[in-house]
């Protein structure tokens, strides 16, 4: 878990530990859709469009030269409920 200010403030949530699954490993900010790679680590769909070659091996993140990922729905579900909760 990482404590509020590792987030950006325009995220109106109190302060009150974000739990780490919750934080793009790229960004380290609160993702908005969340997505899983085929690397099995979960980004912001944002964060890996626009940085994935930033990622070691990054070419095992692509199918025949497209990035590939998947939505992660009930991620994106918990994380709503918990900004929910935090204002």
């Amino acid at each position: 878990k990482y404590p509020i200010n590792v987030i950006d403030s325009d995220k109106d949530v109190a302060k009150q530990v974000i739990p780490k699954e919750y934080l793009c490993p790229l960004s380290n900010l609160i993702m908005d859709d969340p997505v899983i790679a085929l690397n099995r680590i979960t980004y912001d769909r944002s964060s890996i469009i626009n940085q994935y070659q930033n990622i070691p091996n990054y070419s095992s993140l692509l199918i025949d030269g497209n990035l590939r990922f998947y939505a992660d729905y009930g991620l994106r579900q918990n994380i709503q409920k918990f900004l929910k909760k935090s204002k």
